[in-house]
């Protein structure tokens, strides 16, 4: 749902803010965007603990819960305010859910490489989602409007609620892993500070990745294609070239040695 909610989003953001100041309105629409950034980045650090303390389900829910509630207040967002607080919601929302997932991954896991195998899935069935979410969230908005689109987002959100449900959650004692992966968030980012090949590959690979996919795709592509009077729907077909281009990536890299220890 965050592919159909930030683009929804822009031209949301846009028609509010005044056309005669061309500055504000531009950092009227990143503003959301940053807001989201910073959330679910530091969601995502320490959201490890909530889901310890709440459990995997309850965990989840509450994502499920706190990002149906931000995506229901963004459809009926009326100033600039409400839809820093909802994203940032929402953020918050994509954070625990992902720290959730992975943890399930991690404790359900018999080994190293299927650990690995479980996060590749992981990533690719959210790579999918995106290529999926952006062209049909456009669509939406463009036919019914941008507030049925973030209404129908928050409805695929409760769905997946109804699949968790149904998985079978982990019992007993987790293995040494699992623990490591689900707490220690204080010690696990102090070491990773440490290795020096972890911190080169974030700032050159994963910190331009990030600029690029908030920067252009979320923020200058679709006011620029707007400018060429391009409907939602041809936007959003756009972004499936970012996706597409992201899953092929993923593949390769999966099947080099970095040599990282």
């Amino acid at each position: 749902t965050g592919s159909q909610g930030t683009q929804g989003t822009v031209g949301y953001i846009k028609s509010m803010v005044d056309a005669a100041s061309p500055l504000s309105a531009q950092l009227a629409i990143s503003a959301p965007m940053m807001a989201y950034m910073l959330v679910a980045g530091v969601g995502t650090l320490f959201g490890s603990g909530l889901v310890e303390k709440l459990g995997l389900r309850r965990a989840f829910g509450f994502s499920v819960i706190l990002s149906s509630i931000s995506l229901v207040g963004l459809a009926f967002a009326h100033s600039l305010i409400e839809i820093i607080v909802w994203r940032s919601a929402a953020a918050m929302g994509y954070a625990v859910a992902t720290i959730a997932c992975q943890v399930y991954i991690a404790r359900t896991a018999t080994s190293g490489a299927a650990s690995v195998r479980g996060l590749s899935t992981f990533v690719a069935a959210v790579t999918a989602a995106c290529i999926c979410g952006a062209p049909i969230g456009a669509v939406i908005a463009e036919i019914l409007g941008q507030s049925s689109a973030l209404l129908f987002a928050c409805a695929v959100c409760m769905l997946s609620w109804m699949f968790f449900k149904g998985v079978s959650l982990p019992t007993g004692s987790r293995n040494e892993a699992s623990d490591e992966a689900a707490g220690g968030v204080t010690a696990g980012f102090g070491a990773l500070l440490k290795n020096k090949n972890m911190q080169l590959a974030m700032w050159c690979g994963v910190m331009p990745g990030k600029l690029m996919m908030a920067g252009m795709l979320f923020y200058i592509t679709p006011l620029l294609l707007q400018q060429y009077q391009l409907s939602q729907a041809s936007i959003g077909q756009f972004f499936i070239l970012y996706y597409v281009l992201l899953s092929a990536g993923n593949a390769i890299i999966s099947r080099v040695d970095l040599g990282i220890h």
